[in-house]
């Protein structure tokens, strides 16, 4: 068997034709398999991405839903406040302080959402307006029930209050605005991150199947040369 492997060797061009092919194909397999890995390592790292934009999108949505209410509960303390000095109905007084309560507890829910740090100024002065607010309609409150109708009436009219809620509105608007708008650069990364981890699975499928033809065709290649090889040792003894 040693005599036939060393003459088998020799007829082709003296070469070791079964050490060299297996150490092509070694390397061969060795590159593809750094090759699938890599493309695996990239597409992994585009799905946290991707998973991680989900999140954010989400994020978005809770916010901006949230800063929602906080402008109904706005219209719902004002007309709460305004209703009792029009009429003088103390239900409305508890309206008022329902609103308040659901009002307040509506910015230190979204206080302990993250996001970015503009939008955090804007919310904190968004607090600080509503306090205000509050403070304003305990003054027109207190003037009804203990002063006059009229008192509380040009006091409601004198303007301080309407600037105060517009401006109020205004920056909760703004809010909600740019969370839209960040909303929706989150949303183009989630879409390219989602379209590249289809991108890198594809490729990864592609190549994996080049591979393979690859290798059979190299091993069918490497097959037939040895049996011509093989063929023409035995006529060289004959």
């Amino acid at each position: 068997p040693e005599e036939y492997w060393n003459n088998l060797t020799k007829v082709s061009s003296g070469k070791p034709i079964a050490l060299s092919e297996k150490v092509k194909i070694s390397i061969a397999l060795s590159v593809s398999a750094l090759i699938l890995i890599g493309l695996g390592i990239f597409a992994n790292s585009r799905t946290i991405r991707y998973k991680q934009s989900m999140r954010d999108v989400n994020l978005s949505g809770i916010i901006i839903t949230r800063a929602q209410d906080i402008l109904n509960d706005i219209q719902d303390v004002q007309s709460a406040y305004r209703g009792y000095i029009i009429t003088n109905d103390s239900s409305f007084l508890k309206s008022f302080g329902i609103s308040s309560r659901i009002l307040f507890t509506r910015i230190n829910s979204l206080k302990n959402l993250p996001m970015v740090y503009r939008q955090r100024l804007l919310l904190d002065s968004i607090a600080g307006l509503i306090s205000d607010q509050k403070e304003v309609a305990y003054s027109i409150i207190v003037k009804r029930k203990y002063v006059s109708f009229l008192e509380a009436w040009n006091f409601l009219n004198g303007g301080d209050e309407t600037r105060l809620v517009n401006k109020l509105r205004y920056n909760v608007l703004n809010f909600i605005n740019t969370e839209k708008a960040l909303q929706s650069g989150k949303l183009k990364r989630e879409n390219d991150s989602f379209n590249m981890v289809i991108y890198v699975v594809i490729t990864s499928v592609v190549v994996a199947v080049l591979i393979i033809m690859l290798t059979l065709v190299y091993i069918r290649k490497i097959y037939q040369r040895l049996v011509v090889t093989e063929k023409l040792l035995l006529k060289s003894q004959i």
